[in-house]
């Protein structure tokens, strides 16, 4: 490792630990539209929520399922992904959000719900959540028109108690938080939160009264007490500086008691597991949009402008990567073919096989702090069936990156050698690891802290991200063939093609003093070429 690198490994575990307290959304969507013909990851087409055609390409890394009605509302196509965004004067959007519209009142009422990866215990001190919703002079006034969107918990429902849970009573949402509007019987509608108690109760909030037709932003926070009830709740209407908690000024509703927000006693560790709509009676016709839904333990992650994601893949906007394949039995490249290898074929001619990819950051703001990361590979075909578990691991040479068009399994390029014929593997941390598989699709490595550190890393030091996929079990049974085939950089259609999705921040310079840090190391910085 050089000089420059080894300051810079200084300076960004510096950084890192300065910035360990913020954190990037739990879950969020943006509702982005695409025609997914080369769409990045995450985009959906314009179609309906609630007839099992909702289509994205694909699910956004934060939630585990599609989306699906709630409750057995029939599917109507009365929610669907809509190309209109929304925006307020404090928050952009991007194209996309999420319409309800029906021909009549409703009266029985909509309900689309999709759950979050792994859902996320209610163990902080605060959670925040926010979102963008509009609705039009068509609206009913009436107190029966309602519209919410919110994060909620679907693990069971309780048998009125806090801590006594019936699994498998039913799919009621119990415990958590939604915002929306309703109609106040007085000729005009209402900005509202509505609580969700562990008992069943339902805690309807005012946050505004007679609130003009738009588009509006609520961010919401609840401070749960773990100790008893009495959970504070915070929210604020259409702030004008979402920059930060304290630039966001007076709340629109100042800190209320509610109720059982949390559980308590024995049963401590409930989850919010689930983003959910639902409109019922809003008026014959009258649309509703939701946008940007967005839940998070600090208000950072949840409302910082600085958060970003990049979607790194061969041809999308104009971006370019590495993908190629080393096999220990040839020693010419094969960095043009459509598809590129892991694991292990039995004639010693071809041997042992491992698929490497190189990604340059430049994409990404420089300072930017990762918080998340995913690598999507797409599988094109397998040979054998016995293909065992596939380890992602990172590449680091001490002088040279590679280059598509002469590394192989001896080279990292031409005439530069590896230390150790494969690729320099980086054997101190293991990234990812998948069971292996005979299907055909999509396999994601991501979201482990050492993938973060990774990414973060090779972003500060000024160096393309290089990965490996290999099969250490795979290519010790020498007897057999085994290997998967993944499409490379040079499949036909972009949507095959490797991904990298890099979720990020950048830090505002009064949040880091440390940032100055990354001045007196700038003329150490540089992007080196492959």
């Amino acid at each position: 490792m050089n000089r420059t690198r080894v300051i810079w490994h200084a300076a960004s575990l510096v950084l890192a630990f300065a910035l360990a307290a913020h954190a990037g959304p739990i879950a969020s969507d943006s509702f982005q539209v695409g025609t997914l013909t080369g769409a990045p990851f995450g985009e959906y087409i314009v179609s309906y929520l609630d007839d099992g055609n909702i289509i994205q390409n694909p699910t956004v890394p934060t939630f585990n399922s599609a989306w699906g009605a709630s409750f057995g509302h029939d599917a109507t196509s009365t929610i669907r992904v809509d190309s209109t965004d929304l925006a307020t004067s404090s928050f952009a959007s991007g194209s996309g959000s999420v319409r309800f519209q029906y021909p009549s009142s409703l009266s029985t009422g909509r309900s689309v719900v999709r759950t979050i990866d792994q859902g996320y215990d209610l163990n902080s001190s605060a959670y925040y959540m926010a979102g963008l919703m509009a609705f039009d002079g068509t609206f009913s006034t009436a107190t029966t028109a309602t519209a919410y969107t919110g994060f909620l918990n679907t693990e069971d429902t309780y048998n009125n108690s806090v801590d006594t849970p019936n699994p498998g009573a039913g799919t009621g949402l119990r415990l958590g938080l939604q915002w929306g509007f309703q109609g106040n019987g007085a000729g005009g509608v209402d900005a509202m939160v509505r609580v969700r108690a562990t008992s069943g109760d339902i805690v309807n909030q005012v946050v505004a009264s007679n609130i003009a037709p738009g588009t509006h932003l609520f961010v919401a926070k609840v401070e749960p007490n773990f100790s008893g009830s009495n959970e504070q709740l915070t929210v604020w209407l259409d702030p004008a500086n979402v920059g930060s908690e304290a630039a966001a000024g007076p709340p629109t509703l100042a800190p209320q008691l509610v109720s059982n927000w949390v559980p308590g006693g024995a049963d401590t560790t409930r989850i919010i597991d689930t983003l959910a709509f639902n409109a019922t009676n809003v008026g014959a016709n009258a649309p509703v949009y939701y946008d940007e839904v967005r839940f998070s333990d600090d208000w950072s992650g949840l409302l910082r402008t600085g958060y970003g994601s990049a979607h790194l893949q061969q041809g999308w906007q104009g971006y370019s990567h590495l993908g190629a394949e080393l096999r220990s039995g040839v020693t010419y490249n094969i960095g043009t073919s459509d598809q590129i290898v892991t694991g292990h074929h039995a004639d010693p001619a071809i041997g042992d096989m491992r698929a490497v990819l190189g990604f340059d950051l430049d994409n990404i703001p420089e300072g930017a702090r990762i918080i998340d990361a995913h690598l999507v590979m797409s599988v094109k075909s397998h040979t054998g069936s016995n293909l065992q578990e596939v380890e992602l691991w990172r590449i680091e040479h001490p002088t040279a990156t590679m280059d598509e068009t002469t590394v192989t399994w001896n080279n990292v390029r031409s005439g530069v050698p590896w230390t150790a014929p494969g690729g320099d593997l980086d054997f101190a941390t293991l990234l990812e690891t998948i069971p292996g598989f005979s299907d055909t699709a999509p396999k994601t490595f991501g979201g482990s802290a050492a993938f973060i550190a990774a990414v973060q890393d090779a972003l500060t030091s000024g160096m393309p991200l290089e990965l490996a996929l290999w099969s250490p079990l795979t290519e010790a049974n020498t007897a057999q063939s085994n290997f998967v085939r993944w499409w490379s950089d040079d499949a036909s259609s972009i949507t095959n093609r490797p991904l990298l999705i890099v979720d990020y921040y950048v830090p505002e310079p009064a949040t880091c003093t440390l940032l100055l840090l990354g001045g007196a190391f700038a003329a150490w910085r540089r992007r080196r070429s492959r």
